[in-house]
């Protein structure tokens, strides 16, 4: 399994190596062993759709489409996290206190703190800048009440950049 990492910067030059436990995730590290406290991807959806705006011409019979340009990046990143019901989860620490915790550094990271690399295909990689950045827009936890040490869910990330 390739490796999805999400990460939270406090300042532009961090990288992954240099943050704090609390700081970062790796989802498939250690495969899908269930036996340890462990978080695996089960899905990645990335999607960047087109805004396209119906602007109405009152002089003739037709209204135009007008491509308005990419309207925004999404990635959403279902998991499943075992052994969620240990006390000390990292991962169910590091997602609460990524759902809850700033989003931005207006000095150094103003569109957003959280970066995504992925192993698979680096191509999708978005690591947070001065001018580009990622935002949690929802994280969602599903609570299967036929497993009780597992809990899976979605986190979903909005990239926000400068404008031009």
């Amino acid at each position: 399994m390739a490796q999805i990492r999400i990460y939270r910067k406090n300042v532009a030059s961090d990288t992954f190596a240099s943050l704090p436990v609390g700081d970062k995730i790796a989802l498939n590290a250690n495969g899908t062993d269930n036996t340890i406290a462990n978080m695996w991807s089960t899905f990645l959806k990335y999607g960047s759709p087109r805004g396209i705006a119906e602007h109405p011409n009152p002089n003739q019979n037709l209204s135009e489409n007008q491509d308005t340009g990419l309207d925004e990046i999404v990635y959403e990143v279902d998991f499943t996290i075992s052994r969620a019901d240990l006390i000390g989860n990292q991962f169910m620490l590091n997602l609460v206190s990524f759902r809850d915790g700033p989003q931005e550094n207006v000095t150094d990271l103003p569109n957003g703190l959280f970066s995504i690399e992925i192993d698979r295909n680096p191509l999708l990689n978005l690591i947070s800048s001065a001018i580009i950045g990622l935002k949690i827009r929802d994280i969602i936890f599903n609570l299967d009440e036929e497993t009780t040490n597992e809990t899976s869910g979605t986190i979903i990330l909005i990239e926000a950049r400068a404008a031009a």
